[in-house]
């Protein structure tokens, strides 16, 4: 893009503003400043004054005109009527869409100066020039028959704004040097100028045993020409002619019977024969070779061979698609020692992330406090890091770049820049490793209209299925399982990304701001992968889990939708443990309000178990266990009150599950475990009590009332009913705000308001009805089952309620030992005053408060037997 100013007569400047025709060929554009989609259609606009002391405001203002030059450039121009003698400032502006787009000058400004008489002209790019090449790698190759020449194979990648090719970019400029010293024109040796299209050069006949530097720069050809800054590699030639040693591993996971595996290649005689190299396995779905010949003249150093892989004597992997670099499998022999990872028809990567080592993103946001940076690491790589530091440019992706942050920890994965302005600003990560050493990400752009992404991927709906996780094997891990379905035009996934947030991941935003729980290598196609996560956090923290895809050959990222998942505390059976949940939220953070579960000694058989607690928020968001907990709500029950509206799952709700499991996953109790002690179980309230009056905050048209009518219930999930624990009731701890009891047995725990026994009979309530004690339905009631099933339950009762209970010929069947509980609940367990069990049929239920002096005294009911 052009930006011409031509004298057309003494007081008068035009300003062209143009685009090389060659460029609009693309379907998208994307510059240094940011713009997208066909520019050169884009409205432009200049603005401009005398002075350049206040840079927001310039006075004069124009909508430039439209002209297509000799030479095919779009060009938008202006005339102006400026005072001779005098210096002119401007910018130039696009707009689109309801966006403006500024141009990226260095500074911010343009200007030009009036000349008294006679002419000038000056040309301007609409950034200052294109960007570096980028992935820059020289090898050294040998040359047959000779032994003090080689060749050396020179390849780059073009530079890109994000997914974008660069408009002022038309190729690169190589030059060399036999010294390390500062690049100039002067001293270096020209060697090559490629077009726009070129990636790669061989440069010929070069000594053997010295080091050759290459200088490469960007150059934008429209005249003048303008260049990017040099950047300078080594290449060594004295190790030509070593011999390679290589290490070929396979992944064969989800591949049924494999019986054996071989490696065919085109540097074995006769090639391509699988039986020469036989691969050995090493574990379950690893196989393995090394290949080491000194005496072939294909596996020296610098060379590049083409091998796949063949299963069962005569079964081929898939061929690698053209596009990819196929059909068959390339390797560069680039070191003397190698290891080569392959996954079984499946090809590597083929698109360039340019970020440091276990760096899986890098992005930049503004906020009302600055700019938030974000970087997601793999954190099986974090033991080779020392730490991190932020670098900031407020002009170039390139250049001008200063720290912002002091050097952050190995473990820091966010910066906030609470000193950036307004304005584009331009940031990069470094990476210190223990070697030491560092390592830089490309740059992203920030502005407050536009965040800044790296690597800029284009979001892509991964398709997932049998989406499920078991807790373990270890404190904070968790064994996530889903099949994959192939990305857009079955491009093929080589690499799946795990990473979790509390919150869910719906955007790339989104998932640039999440933390990341490790990556792997992915299988074919409907393969069912799994993946143990590193640990997220030992106090049993719950996450939103999502899974991103990596394509070969696109910048497409595949998005999952969530999961959430709840990771364990690993214990020791032989000793005491204390298990405690820390938040009253999603994750791991650190809360005055949380639960403690104390484990006494031997409580299992075995040693080592796995505890998983789930807090309310976590209940609630589980569809199946919010539906069942949402049932119980909606029955009548007037013995216990909710504390909170469970109906709105972001509400804090006072309910845990406790779970245990076998290293293995497996549910403790569904393989039919028991607990050989009770549990302590400390309960937290201060988060219902925030003023700590001792009253527990009402729900909206509710009294508020005291924490001592606090009281814990065990949620039954196949009735979908609370029941209250009568015989190990809560203890309050006013200092400590908790309920405290022990349990001989877990499920969902539940704190609820105990209210008083009914003021009179009018709401009285028997259930079930009719009693089945012998029907092996539970919800029917069942002898032998429980406390839940094995009685009939009379419930909102006064506290001086009497009970008879009649059969239907009139005789009284019980009337002892029928006490009314405080919660004004009486319980019958189908035996008359004998002892003995009542027959099936029709009973008369009678209940009367002879104190009552108000509202009704008297209930009359019915209640059937089955058996």
């Amino acid at each position: 893009m052009i930006i011409k100013a031509m004298k057309r007569q003494a007081a008068m400047i035009i300003l062209v503003l143009g685009l090389v025709g060659l460029v609009t060929l693309f379907a998208d554009i994307g510059i240094p400043a940011g713009e997208r989609g066909d520019f050169s259609s884009y409205p432009k606009y200049i603005y401009g004054d005398y002075s350049n002391e206040d840079l927001s405001v310039f006075l004069d203002s124009a909508t430039m005109k439209t002209e297509i030059l000799p030479d095919g450039t779009t060009s938008y121009y202006w005339d102006l009527n400026l005072i001779p003698g005098n210096t002119y400032y401007y910018w130039y502006k696009a707009k689109y869409g309801g966006t403006e787009y500024f141009d990226q000058k260095t500074p911010v400004y343009r200007s030009i100066y009036v000349p008294l008489s006679g002419g000038t002209t000056v040309w301007d790019n609409w950034a200052d020039g294109p960007l570096p090449p980028e992935n820059l790698t020289g090898i050294a190759v040998p040359v047959l028959d000779s032994a003090s020449v080689c060749n050396i194979n020179l390849s780059w990648a073009s530079p890109k704004f994000g997914n974008d090719n660069l408009l002022d970019y038309s190729g690169v400029e190589i030059w060399r040097s036999s010294e390390n010293v500062t690049f100039s024109t002067d001293t270096w040796q020209w060697v090559y100028l490629s077009n726009m299209l070129e990636t790669s050069f061989t440069d010929h006949s070069l000594p053997i045993g010295a080091t050759v530097y290459y200088a490469f720069r960007s150059y934008d050809a429209y005249q003048p020409p303008r260049y990017s800054s040099a950047v300078v590699i080594a290449v060594n030639t004295g190790q030509l002619f070593q011999p390679v040693r290589i290490k070929f591993v396979l992944d064969m996971y989800g591949q049924d019977e494999v019986k054996n595996v071989y490696l065919a290649s085109d540097f074995t005689t006769p090639a391509w024969l699988p039986s020469l190299y036989p691969l050995e396995k090493t574990a379950a779905g690893q196989w393995k070779v090394t290949v080491y010949d000194p005496a072939n003249s294909n596996l020296l150093l610098g060379r590049k061979i083409s091998y796949r892989y063949v299963k069962n004597n005569d079964v081929w992997e898939k061929e690698i698609p053209i596009n990819l670099g196929g059909p068959n499998r390339q390797l560069l022999l680039s070191n003397t020692e190698m290891e080569q990872n392959d996954v079984w028809s499946v090809p590597g990567a083929t698109s360039v992330v340019n970020l440091p080592p276990g760096i899986v993103g890098f992005a930049g946001f503004y906020s009302a406090s600055g700019v938030e940076l974000f970087w997601k690491v793999d954190p099986k790589s974090t033991a080779t890091i020392s730490g991190f530091f932020v670098e900031r440019s407020s002009y170039s992706a390139t250049a001008g770049f200063e720290p912002v942050s002091p050097v952050l920890g190995p473990d820091t994965f966010y910066y906030l820049d609470t000193t950036a302005t307004a304005a584009t600003l331009y940031y990069r990560l470094a990476e210190k490793t223990i070697a030491p050493a560092t390592d830089y990400s490309e740059a992203i752009r920030v502005s407050p209209e536009t965040a800044g992404l790296a690597p800029a991927y284009s979001l892509w709906p991964l398709t997932i299925s049998d989406f499920t996780y078991i807790p373990g094997p270890d404190t904070g891990q968790i064994t996530i399982y889903f099949r994959a379905a192939p990305g857009p035009a079955e491009l093929p996934i080589y690499e799946y990304i795990l990473s979790y947030a509390t919150y869910p991941v719906q955007t790339l935003a989104d998932w640039y701001r999440t933390k990341c729980a490790g990556k792997f290598r992915a299988h074919l196609s409907g393969v069912r992968e799994y993946f143990v996560t590193v640990d997220v956090g030992d106090n049993c923290p719950g996450y939103y889990f999502s899974v991103a895809a990596r394509f070969s050959g696109s910048n497409y990222l595949g998005l999952s939708q969530n999961i959430l998942a709840v990771a364990p505390k690993k214990i020791d059976a032989r000793l005491e443990q204390v298990v405690t949940k820390k938040s009253i939220a999603l994750g791991d953070q650190v809360s005055n309000y949380q639960l403690q579960v104390k484990i006494p000694a031997k409580t299992f058989p075995s040693r080592d178990y796995l505890v998983v607690i789930k807090n309310g928020r976590e209940l609630l968001l589980d569809t199946s266990t919010y539906q069942n907990l949402l049932a119980a709500s909606q029955k009548e029950d007037r013995r216990i009150q909710y504390l909170t509206d469970i109906q709105n799952k972001e509400a804090i709700v006072p309910f845990y599950q406790i779970e245990i499991f076998g290293l293995d996953g497996k549910n403790y109790f569904a393989e039919g475990g028991k607990l050989n002690r009770n549990l302590e179980i400390s309960f937290p309230y201060g988060y219902l009590d925030t003023d700590s009056d001792g009253l527990i905050d009402p729900l909206a048209g509710q009294p508020a009332f005291s924490v001592d009518k606090l009281q814990i219930a065990v949620f039954n999930e196949t009735g979908k009913f609370w029941r209250l624990l009568k015989d190990t009731p809560g203890q309050i701890n006013r200092n400590n705000q908790t309920v405290n009891f022990s349990i001989d047995h877990l499920s969902i725990f539940g704190l609820f308001g105990v209210p008083r026994p009914a003021e009179d009979l009018s709401g009285v309530v028997i259930y079930p009805n009719p009693f089945k004690p012998t029907d092996g339905i539970l919800e029917n009631g069942e002898y032998g089952a429980g406390a839940d099933y094995e009685y009939i339950r009379m419930i909102n009762l006064t506290l001086n309620s009497e009970v008879y209970i009649y059969n239907i010929a009139g005789e009284i069947v019980r009337h002892n030992n029928l006490p009314v509980d405080l919660t004004g609940e009486v319980r019958w367990d189908g035996k008359n005053d004998d002892g003995n069990y009542c027959a099936s049929g029709l009973y008369l239920v009678l209940i009367k408060d002879e104190k009552l002096t108000a509202g009704k005294n008297k209930f009359l009911g019915k209640v059937a037997i089955v058996r």
